[in-house]
């Protein structure tokens, strides 16, 4: 499942106005792949590691132990849990913080809305977050032996995860045409290349 950078907008805007809870792990799981239920939803504090630059993830669906990036644009976020919060991801009830134990739900509840004039949200399921994410790390150039590691696979899966549409794929392979132009056109007074 692929959405455009429109439906992504959309759905983060109808979040961030019905449901601000989940937003923060919403992101979370645009940039970095995870599984929410098994790897996120009750992730506390202290696996929070390395200044707050990796998340440790003591057992995956695998069995092996792995670390989440924290991607930069979410470091503000995760130095403002608040003392005494054990969870990363939380919500604040009555004064008390609790683990995010109705994703699922909120999620729902918030891609229903989001998906009003937006058909490709109507279908959308929080699982398709990893698939984005995914998508957008291949697109980056993240090479295939790190994404392995972050998703916490044996074997490659990119091939399954990975939905990148043809027009996705045709415009990436031109900015980074044009990026190389670039870089090849930029030199040194003497005429040799940098």
């Amino acid at each position: 499942m692929t959405l455009t950078q429109e439906e992504v907008d959309r759905l983060l805007e109808v979040i961030q106005k019905e449901r601000p809870d989940i937003l923060p792990i919403v992101r979370f799981m645009l940039a970095i792949p995870c599984r929410a239920f098994s790897e996120l939803v009750n992730a506390k504090v202290d696996q929070l590691q390395d200044n707050n630059t990796v998340i440790f993830i003591p057992t995956s669906k695998n069995g092996d132990s792995i670390f989440k990036p924290v991607p930069l644009a979410m470091a503000d976020y995760f130095n403002s849990i608040p003392n005494g919060c054990p969870w990363l991801f939380y919500q604040k009830v009555d004064g008390e913080y609790h683990p995010l134990t109705n994703l699922r739900h909120a999620f729902e509840v918030c891609r229903k809305k989001a998906a009003v004039g937006f058909p490709n949200l109507s279908t959308f399921r929080i699982h398709d977050l990893r698939h984005l994410a995914v998508s957008g790390l291949v697109l980056h150039g993240l090479p295939v032996q790190l994404l392995m590691k972050i998703c916490g696979w044996k074997k490659d899966q990119s091939h399954i995860y990975c939905n990148i549409s043809q027009k996705s794929g045709a415009e990436y392979f031109l900015s980074m045409e044009k990026e190389a132009l670039k870089l090849a056109s930029q030199g040194t007074t003497d005429g040799t290349t940098k």
